[in-house]
């Protein structure tokens, strides 16, 4: 019974714990560089319901909206791609893994089943 209590305990303090540190992503400035091929830089810019990207020929302002603490969505206003390779589907993004300065996002287009995870950096 003691050991059923403590797994209870330790699932619901880490799962609040992760909750509190996805706060700090929800505005601010952020980057992400590719790790396969040519190194790309997307400089993020996210207010509290929007959000603008920036990087190599793209410029795509977004809506953000936040499902959960750790869980929200990305939905295309407007984009101007020159290299014609950024959609506008709605991209779920879940927080899976934060860092003082980073964190990573699973990152999912349900209409292609594609998903990868995507690390994202504090932008100073």
């Amino acid at each position: 019974m003691k050991l059923t209590g403590l797994i209870v305990f330790f699932f619901f303090f880490v799962g609040v714990t992760t909750a509190q540190d996805c706060k700090k992503f929800k505005t601010g400035k952020f980057v992400v560089r590719s790790t396969k091929g040519p190194t790309r830089v997307t400089k993020i810019k996210r207010t509290k319901n929007k959000q603008i990207e920036r990087g190599e020929g793209v410029v795509s302002k977004n809506r953000v909206v936040w499902i959960d603490e750790c869980t929200y969505t990305i939905v295309d206003i407007k984009t101007r791609d020159k290299r014609n390779i950024v959609g506008d589907e709605t991209v779920i993004c879940k927080i899976i893994e934060v860092g003082d300065d980073y964190y990573i996002v699973e990152a999912t287009i349900e209409k292609f089943k594609y998903s990868a995870n995507i690390r994202v950096e504090v932008d100073d």
